[in-house]
């Protein structure tokens, strides 16, 4: 369950008043998912997530929709294990992803990674364990965070486009790194909805 804008809002009038006018103009339902994340959605979730990367939206979503009819819309481990590797490829995905996706599958099966134990892990534990994932990493993990699971206090250092908002916001681009993640620092604990603002200002700027 979100928390109220409002409530967001409050927050970042005390602590950032200057990116709270951001804020005030970001419609959040545009960027997260739909659904409350369940142990039997995270695979399939996980597996776009993949599927997505480096992608725009239009062009991720047609492979996606054809990974989802090679498997007869049955998106498990092991469902994907049954495949040959070969077929996956054909739908799209580079031989990058394929690897990544039958890792996941592998470790999923194996015991290696459990689903359901990932609801219930702290955010640095769970960007680790998504991390051991081949294909992953922690950029990868963050945005499954935020999106897909709905965590509320991710900030992405190795998002490029974070790094630039935060110099937008600022008016520098000389700000020491120390300001930079004190700033950040203080959103917490909202810290997800102060980069989808950081984005939102590189969309739109004049």
């Amino acid at each position: 369950m979100r928390t109220e804008k409002n409530k967001i809002l409050n927050h970042f009038r005390k602590v950032d008043p200057e990116l709270s006018k951001v804020i005030e103009q970001v419609d959040y339902e545009e960027w997260f998912e739909d659904n409350e994340m369940e142990a039997d959605l995270i695979f399939k979730s996980l597996c776009r997530t993949i599927v997505g990367q480096q992608l725009a939206g239009s062009a991720a979503k047609a492979i996606f929709s054809r990974f989802e009819n090679l498997l007869a819309g049955e998106i498990t481990p092991t469902k994907v294990l049954s495949i040959a590797p070969e077929k996956i490829r054909e739908v799209g995905l580079s031989w990058a992803k394929v690897r990544s996706v039958i890792d996941l599958s592998t470790k999923v099966t194996s015991g290696e990674m459990i689903l359901k134990d990932l609801l219930v892990l702290e955010n640095e534990k769970l960007i680790e364990e998504l991390d051991k994932v081949k294909g992953i990493g922690v950029w990868t993990a963050e945005m499954f965070l935020m999106f897909q699971m709905g965590r509320e206090d991710i900030f992405s250092w190795g998002d490029l486009g974070l790094r630039k908002g935060l110099n937008l916001l600022s008016n520098s681009q000389e700000t020491p790194q120390e300001a930079l993640e004190s700033r950040v620092l203080s959103w917490s604990p909202f810290r997800t909805y102060g980069a989808i603002a950081m984005w939102h200002l590189l969309d739109n700027r004049d």
